[in-house]
């Protein structure tokens, strides 16, 4: 399963990166990727976002703090779909709660790729 805002721009070969990573890496139910951010009207770059936190205990530890994935570059295991449920409650941070509760409650595998392949 691939996330992708209807906003953003995949950039070349972020499919086939992930999905290589993820064939390689069988034990990852959940990968994300590096952001470029960019003003929507020029096409200015602003600013990259890479987070340092690549692999699951690395993404738990993040987690104390920040949202250790950009929801937009993530793909997710088919088998992981059946846990993929928001919860309500948590209004204006769905996504930090979804990626806690898989990491934490469902012991899912989490990683990073340290590049860029969204904006």
């Amino acid at each position: 399963i691939v996330r992708m805002d209807a906003d953003d721009i995949a950039l070349n070969q972020r499919l086939e990166t992930q999905l290589k990573f993820m064939m390689t890496h069988p034990q990852i139910d959940v990968l994300g990727t590096g952001v470029h951010l960019f003003e929507h009207h020029t096409n200015k770059h602003l600013k990259d976002i890479i987070y340092p936190c690549v692999n699951t205990t690395a993404i738990k530890w993040c987690c104390l703090f920040y949202c250790p994935l950009h929801h937009p570059t993530v793909m997710i295991r088919k088998n992981t779909r059946f846990l993929l449920k928001y919860d309500d409650t948590y209004n204006h941070c769905e996504d930090y709660y979804l990626w806690f509760k898989l990491l934490f409650e469902h012991r899912c595998q989490f990683a990073n790729l340290n590049s860029v392949h969204l904006k």
